[in-house]
């Protein structure tokens, strides 16, 4: 995304109402994805919040990996869903590393009391 693309979708986060005004809101619409992201928002809220909606998940695809974000659009429009942000970092949110269970080594320490005994023989 350029820095013109950022700087307008930054200004009209502030200011969501000059969404609907910009001149090249167009180019706020990286793929045609994102533009059906927006058409689902349009159709399931107000326009304010739709506006809204869009900026945060377009911001969240500018900060973090714009395909990524893509993906999860295509996942939940898939599933009949209008994607909103909560959805879309549910998706996108980076899942922690798996820990495997391991087995507790048993322990004989019956050859370092050994060791121990031995050293303080040998002391003596």
């Amino acid at each position: 995304m350029g820095r013109e693309c950022q700087r307008a979708r930054d200004t009209t986060l502030r200011k969501p109402g000059a969404f609907r005004l910009y001149r090249y809101r167009d180019a706020l619409f990286p793929t045609a994805v994102f533009r059906k992201a927006f058409e689902l928002l349009e159709e399931a809220s107000e326009p304010r919040r739709a506006d809204i909606e869009y900026l945060r998940i377009l911001k969240l695809a500018a900060t973090t990996m714009e395909t990524i974000v893509e993906q999860a659009l295509t996942t939940i429009i898939e599933e009949g869903k209008v994607p909103t942000l909560a959805l879309v970092r549910a998706i996108t949110a980076p899942k922690g590393p798996e820990v495997p269970e391991l087995d507790r080594p048993e322990v004989d320490l019956a050859s370092f009391d050994a060791l121990l005994d031995s050293c303080r023989k040998a002391s003596a």
